[in-house]
């Protein structure tokens, strides 16, 4: 199965997400709402580039907002507003 099998995430790893990503397959990795994830790019949370007026988000965008959600002990997640 892949990221898109269903609407459901299953047995991805790293490298098998694509380079860029559009803001649905963001939320389809992140496990949140497409709502939800356009808010994150409108509140400049998640670092993206724009083809058009297309939103992507690097791979690498989402590794760093993954990092910068887990606080210096890196046990708990810290809620995002």
């Amino acid at each position: 199965m892949d990221m898109y099998t269903e609407g459901v995430i299953m047995n991805i790893s790293l490298r098998d997400l694509p380079a860029v990503m559009t803001v649905p397959e963001f939320a389809k990795v992140m496990r949140i709402g497409r709502n939800r994830a356009y808010c994150l790019v409108r509140e400049r949370k998640v670092p993206v580039f724009y083809i058009g007026r297309s939103p992507r988000i690097p791979k690498d965008a989402l590794l760093e907002y993954i990092s910068s959600q887990v606080n210096t002990e890196g046990t708990q997640l810290r809620r995002v507003k």
